[in-house]
């Protein structure tokens, strides 16, 4: 018995191992959020939930909850004037597909932080929790003749953009009788009939017979998923739920028309671009978003739109706004004419006035654009809308995002919902860059986002720029050596990498890295999964391993030429002692760089800070010679000769 065990232990040891080794680029959690002792201060409204139970009807599609919002602490946590204890569930605009309108609820292995509720691989259990505040279904508020009319209602969607269940995975529902016990109604399994990409509506009857009574006034129902407790695993996505009186099992359609997708990229697949770079070319996209009918009804809708962009210029920090009508018309593809449950992709075939100097003004240093969109639905005049208030399903009608014109690139859009990590030492990752200019420009560093959860020092990392050769990294044009990074314990804070040489790039060229021990943040609102090349020593393939966009942001600016020979000494810093063995110390706060021999190899090295105006370094080969050592203190480039002795 015990050999079987064995034997049992070392095939799953030997699965997961394959499992991961069949993908050299891992998907992987980032912290979400950071960790707090203070409570969280419930709302007002909140409060008075606590208090007294909500009434019906109860309907949440999570279009209202703040998302990606880096200066509101409640942002992608459900609303605490609706749910309790659940901020372990993750509303946001990416893992969703085809959502009935714009966010989901995502279900995973991963807790309020973003972190896994486990170490062990292996361990399989309850995650994350969707509960509701107390809501009142006494007599007083559901007469008994109408206690068979009540009905709960939601769509489901199994994988989505996240990491799809295993078998013996599930989602649950349960409700709270009167007695305070939770009872499960519904038990929601992954099957081969299911798609990652459809939205399934679900309507279940709050039981009025057997041995449980849920018709008090204390009544709450909750959703969990069961599975792995060790990352972004089986994931599940939740929208639309709907409680409330006089429904029946068909009661599935809604007097609403929603904007059902964030709209798509202007400037080709980026989020933002260089300013300079778009003044050559002004390349701009169509902009699409989806527009979906909840209404099931056997007639044709009238639906419009109307959009409105503002223009930001910024000239030395300073703003001049500029708004006008960008764009209307119709949705759908009848003449604005919608059918029962159908979903529209509408298109604005209006592109912004590049000659138009308060839309882009010739002195701005940088420029952004908000663009806001909104369906006109007669949502509030639909027929049917009575029998649902006080609900206003108008309120998802409208959304605003940004485009940015300054100087880098970024195909994410700031916020990173996984993360993506490489396998082992030797493999490399390299991230294509398509300039929007045709001219040479000269490459000064890029962003990047690494999360720091699980680190326990500043890890090294080797970044390299590579030129394109036929749709593949070729050549390096820069290497950057065991660059060592800062932990920041910050979340979505890039971090800058400076290039302190004069490296020029042309229409593609590719940021890598190579290091198994750091994530990148991963953006899932945007995919460009066909942009990423990974190396494992067989030369340069495409990624096939994940989706979304890595945050890596190109800068681009004046660059600092290379020095030749031994650089004239800049006297603005000291390293002592000088000459030493391989370790020294700076006698103030710069940002460390790069130390290089005299045949312009970069050197591994360690930096720590030694005190409050000290840094200490360390040379992890001390082969004795003479060495560059270059930094930048504020926007000025100092380089110093160190002698190791």
């Amino acid at each position: 018995m015990g050999s079987s065990k064995f034997y049992i232990l070392l095939l799953l040891a030997s699965l997961l191992v394959t499992t991961e080794g069949l993908g050299q680029l891992v998907l992987d959690a980032t912290q979400r959020k950071m960790h707090s002792t203070q409570k969280r201060i419930a709302s007002p409204a909140a409060r008075t939930q606590a208090i007294n139970p909500m009434k019906l009807p109860f309907w949440d599609d999570f279009s209202f909850t703040p998302v990606d919002d880096p200066d509101d602490t409640t942002s992608n946590i459900p609303l605490d004037s609706i749910w309790v204890n659940s901020q372990s569930v993750w509303i946001n605009q990416g893992i969703g597909v085809n959502a009935p309108s714009i966010n989901v609820a995502t279900f995973d292995g991963l807790n309020e932080e973003g972190l896994p509720y486990s170490a062990d691989i292996l361990a399989n259990g309850y995650r994350d929790s969707l509960v509701s505040h107390r809501i009142d279904l006494s007599e007083a508020a559901v007469a008994v003749a109408e206690r068979n009319t009540v009905y709960l209602s939601f769509a489901y969607q199994w994988q989505g953009n996240g990491e799809p269940p295993d078998p013996n995975d599930f989602l649950q529902l349960e409700m709270r009788d009167s007695d305070s016990a939770w009872a499960i109604v519904m038990t929601i399994v992954p099957k081969t009939t299911l798609s990652r990409t459809e939205f399934y509506d679900t309507i279940i009857q709050i039981p009025n017979t057997g041995d449980r009574f849920f018709f008090h006034e204390n009544f709450q129902f909750r959703f969990q998923n069961f599975g792995r407790k060790s990352g972004p695993f089986d994931t599940w996505n939740v929208d639309y739920i709907y409680l409330n009186k006089n429904r029946t099992l068909s009661s599935l359609s809604f007097p609403d028309r929603s904007i059902a997708s964030q709209p798509t990229q202007l400037f080709g697949r980026y989020t933002a671009v260089p300013l300079e770079h778009f003044r050559k070319q002004s390349a701009f996209d169509s902009i699409e978003f989806d527009v979906k009918n909840l209404k099931k009804a056997v007639v044709e809708i009238a639906i419009g739109y109307e959009a409105y962009m503002t223009f930001r210029n910024y000239t030395g920090g300073v703003a001049t706004n500029h708004t006008i009508p960008f764009s209307s018309g119709g949705v759908g593809p009848n003449g604005g004419l919608m059918d029962p449950s159908e979903r529209a992709r509408v298109r604005m075939e209006n592109i912004p006035d590049t000659s138009d100097p308060q839309q882009f003004s010739p002195n701005a240093d940088s420029i952004d654009i908000d663009l806001q969109v909104k369906v006109i639905s007669g949502d509030n005049l639909d027929s049917g809308r009575p029998g649902f208030l006080p609900v206003d399903f108008r309120i998802n009608d409208t959304l605003t995002t940004t485009y940015r014109l300054k100087d880098y690139y970024a195909y994410d859009d700031g916020t990173a919902e996984f993360s993506a990590r490489l396998n082992t030492t030797t493999d490399k990752l390299a991230y294509a860059f398509d300039m929007l200019t045709d001219d040479v420009d000269t490459l000064a560093g890029f962003d990047v986002y690494f999360p720091d959860f699980g680190l326990t020092s500043n890890p090294l990392v080797n970044f390299t720029v590579y030129e394109d050769v036929n749709g593949l990294p070729g050549d390096p044009l820069y290497t950057l050596s065991s660059y060592t990074l800062k932990t920041q314990n910050a979340v979505n804070k890039f971090q800058r990498i400076n290039i302190l040489e004069t490296v020029r790039v042309q229409n593609r060229f590719y940021i890598g890295y190579t290091s198994p021990s750091v994530r990148i943040g991963l953006d899932y609102n945007n995919n460009t999964a066909d942009r990423i090349f990974v190396n494992v020593g067989g030369g340069w393939y495409q990624n096939t391993d994940v989706n979304g966009s890595l945050m890596i942001r190109p800068l681009f600016g004046k660059g600092v030429d290379n020095p030749v020979g031994i650089p004239e000494e800049v006297v603005t810093i000291q390293a002592y002692p000088n000459p030493n063995n391989g370790e020294f110390y700076i006698d103030s706060k710069t940002e460390l760089v790069q130390i290089i021999n005299l045949a312009g190899q970069s050197v591994p090295f360690t930096v720590q800070e030694y005190s409050s105006e000290q840094q200490k370094v360390n040379l992890q080969q001390t082969v004795p010679g003479l060495y560059i050592l270059k930094v930048r203190k504020g926007n000025s480039v100092i380089a110093h000769k160190i002698v190791v002795r």
